[in-house]
């Protein structure tokens, strides 16, 4: 199996987790965005120094994948492409800020140093967020959370739809690769002299399938909305049990957000 067909499976998988357990579960998809959107905005706000905050985070984000039976290990190994780019982001902090914080023996702690760890830190609970919130609701409980926040449909629908096609555009990708191989001369990858005329073809293909996934939604009644959600996850869904659960996390996030609890914890031992 190549790299293709392994990204094709893990969003074959993600879908499926999703759909079963948005189907399981009695709380809204919008409660779920919501305590995300807020953990995100907390994590956010930490100053580039405050890596101990920071670290208080990954509490909440522990306890909701133990809570939720989501592999964090399984989530980092698919996410490993972004994190890799996350971890770039502050990676020259380190020669611009080079004032002394802590002194460990011969080994020097500069404030570059924490702040690109913190700037790491924030990039990698942001994406491990996504992930959990996409496992537990997927894309369409998202789309369905936006259209509640009254996010205009023509943006929803057109993320939902680039998501859809994704799938699609990964197989034709791959058809079109496994041609070139068979027809080429063998080795690995596609030739730099070949780049142009098989980007262009790969255009050409997606726009003659976008057309063809468009004309199939009209002849089936399609009028410009979705229905994100079915009738077994609205019967479900509690209302009282969605304001619980945005009412406790939002509680907590607060808690892990103003208040040194790793500070507090350790004047304990002292």
């Amino acid at each position: 199996m190549d790299r293709l067909e392994r990204a094709i499976a893990v969003l074959h998988e993600m879908d499926w987790e999703s759909g079963k357990r948005s189907s399981d579960s009695c709380i809204s998809p919008f409660s779920r965005f919501i305590v995300t959107l807020f953990f995100m905005i907390g994590v956010v706000s930490f100053g580039k120094y405050e890596l101990t905050g920071l670290l208080q985070m990954v509490l909440f984000l522990l306890v909701v994948c133990v809570w939720e039976n989501i592999s964090i290990i399984q989530g980092i190994r698919r996410c490993r492409i972004l994190i890799v780019l996350v971890f770039f982001v502050g990676i020259a902090n380190p020669f611009f800020d080079r004032t002394v914080a802590v002194v460990f023996g011969n080994f020097a702690v500069t404030y570059g140093m924490i702040s690109m760890l913190t700037l790491f830190l924030k990039g990698l609970l942001t994406v491990c967020a996504a992930y959990v919130l996409m496992i537990q609701i997927g894309m369409e409980g998202i789309c369905a959370a936006l259209n509640t926040l009254c996010i205009p449909k023509a943006a929803v629908t057109m993320l939902l739809l680039m998501y859809r096609y994704l799938i699609v555009f990964l197989k034709e990708f791959q058809r079109m690769s496994q041609a070139y191989r068979l027809r080429g001369r063998g080795g690995r990858g596609i030739h730099i002299s070949a780049w142009g005329s098989f980007a262009g073809h790969l255009l050409l293909r997606s726009i003659d399938r976008a057309n063809e996934v468009s004309d199939s939604m009209k002849l089936r009644g399609y009028d410009g909305s979705f229905r994100y959600e079915s009738e077994r996850i609205r019967e479900r869904t509690s209302i009282p049990y969605s304001v619980l659960y945005v009412v406790c996390c939002s509680a907590a996030l607060i808690l892990l957000r103003f208040v040194p609890i790793f500070h507090l914890v350790g004047t304990l031992f002292i």
